[in-house]
């Protein structure tokens, strides 16, 4: 598809184009103006010495050709190259070394320095078009806006030739969990989608679920949707573009992304193939997300990078320059500039924080000395995430974040409890900043109102020496293992003899 987009752009621009395709497939996402030239009349085994001698066959003049195939590297390449005056390579892979004049990787990846400059040191031999500013994606309508509807309206879609077995298992548990009068199930089937006739079933005794088929301007349908469920393919930025909340599947090789560069685009749910099978979980984080669904659009509208529909205009522009080089970061990307606060800082957490705070928690040097000190998983901490009553915050200076303090606040009976915690981001946190962060954290629940006639429980774990030596100065005192108000406790959580109890 993509591949077609950018042919329309060249076309527009002046240029003659042929997309050449090894074996017939539907040709109902074809456009009529572009011509379309079949490489071989029947299936046969690639090799990409073939391959290459028959392109070059049918190919008669030099042209610049764009390649859009996993298959054809390097062996490909080099006998195009010999025939053709420009090799452009479209791939996704960020680690593969090539031969190509130009290569264009949109990865969101890229959004970060780091990155784009290691891909450059790899290629240096290469023009590189690196990030989602080529996205090659379909204009937006001028007069684009979201149609008004009572109901939430999800979209599932696993690509072209996905396994609709996927999205299948999803449905069926969210059917018996929603009222289906305020939902509309939209799932989108591939030119070459597996188990099409299981979805058909599903869909004759389900009538709310809708199959719609892809076209040329399928990225357009999505404008419609409230949450799009899917694999990480061209459609993190057609839902990007459209300001479309996702829940992101990582499926293939060639989706996996950096999860930090996603949240720059605003996608801030990204799970593995692997947890597809967390159904019933997944159909709760859906219901979840219709249930804050400001929240949720919040994160994606308030993004750092902005997606636009110019990616193909871009590329067809950097391929005929004469500069050979490739752009820096800086142009493309701009620089961010923060200013510098060299004292702490306190903030109420932001939604935004929420993939941070789960890794932060997970990291050992946390987990060593908690009550639960095992991995928390993204499917279970998304569900959590949106339905807890912690109190949340982040102690920043130099605008990075130092360390999570929290409280969790509950009633068993006529008491109510805080039970207070926190977590540092990693090892190299200095001990003084930590310190200055947990004094923060006292200093708000003694002095708080609210927290008067509340029962504030200090849990340590007794390997923990350095806090218990503190625990004093922060007015711990340490309970008695007879004492009533540990029996109250035992109802809520579990009480382990490796662990001091505190309260003040």
């Amino acid at each position: 598809m993509r591949c077609l987009r950018l042919a329309i752009s060249l076309k527009k621009k002046g240029h003659k184009c042929t997309i050449f395709i090894d074996n017939k497939i539907n040709n109902k996402i074809f456009n009529k103006n572009i011509k379309h030239v079949y490489l071989y009349n029947s299936k046969k085994k690639f090799s990409e010495n073939l391959d290459s001698r028959i392109f070059n066959e049918k190919t008669d003049k030099k042209g610049f050709v764009f390649v859009d195939d996993y298959r054809l590297n390097k062996i490909w390449q080099t006998q195009v190259k010999r025939k053709h005056q420009k090799i452009i390579v479209i791939d996704d892979f960020s680690d593969k070394k090539i031969i190509a004049d130009i290569l264009i990787n949109t990865k969101p990846d890229f959004l970060i320095q780091s990155n784009y400059e290691k891909e450059t040191i790899r290629n240096k031999n290469s023009k590189l078009l690196l990030g989602p500013k080529y996205a090659i994606i379909d204009n937006k309508k001028d007069n684009y806006f979201k149609k008004k509807n009572s109901l939430y309206r999800i979209c599932f879609y696993f690509g072209g030739s996905g396994n609709l077995n996927l999205p299948i298992k999803i449905i069926k548990n969210l059917v018996h969990k929603v009222n289906l009068k305020k939902v509309q199930i939209n799932i989108v089937v591939g030119p070459f989608s597996k188990n099409k006739n299981k979805l058909l079933k599903l869909q004759n005794k389900c009538k709310k679920i809708k199959v719609l088929k892809p076209s040329s301007n399928l990225s357009r349908k999505f404008k419609n949707f409230d949450l799009f469920i899917g694999s990480a393919g061209i459609s993190l930025f057609e839902t990007a573009l459209y300001n479309i909340p996702s829940i992101i599947f990582v499926i293939n090789d060639n989706q996996k992304v950096d999860t930090n560069s996603l949240e720059k685009l605003g996608h801030y749910f990204v799970l593995n193939k692997n947890d597809l099978k967390k159904v019933s979980k997944i159909s709760d984080i859906i219901i979840l997300f219709s249930k804050n669904k400001q929240r949720i659009n919040k994160l994606i509208t308030n993004r750092e990078f902005n997606i636009d529909e110019k990616g193909s205009d871009r590329i067809v522009k950097e391929v005929f320059s004469k500069n050979k080089s490739t752009p820096k970061f800086e142009y493309i990307y701009g620089r961010n500039i923060l200013k510098s606060e060299k004292k702490l800082k306190i903030e109420k957490i932001q939604d935004k924080e929420i993939n941070i705070y789960r890794q932060t928690r997970n990291n050992l040097i946390n987990r060593k000395f908690s009550l639960n000190n095992s991995v928390i998983e993204k499917v279970d901490h998304y569900n959590w995430w949106f339905k807890n009553n912690r109190e949340s915050y982040s102690v920043k200076k130099n605008n990075k974040t130092l360390m999570y303090f929290f409280h969790d606040i509950f009633k068993i009976n006529n008491y109510t409890f805080l039970i207070p915690g926190w977590y540092i981001l990693n090892k190299q946190i200095s001990f003084l900043d930590i310190m200055q962060g947990i004094t923060k954290q006292y200093k708000i629940l003694i002095n708080n109102k609210k927290f008067k006639n509340v029962f504030q429980i200090g849990i340590i774990n007794k390997k923990n020496k350095s806090m218990i030596n503190l625990a004093p100065k922060l007015n711990w005192r340490l309970i008695d293992k007879n004492d009533s108000i540990l029996k109250v406790l035992k109802t809520r959580i579990k009480i382990k003899n490796f662990f001091n109890y505190y309260r003040r």
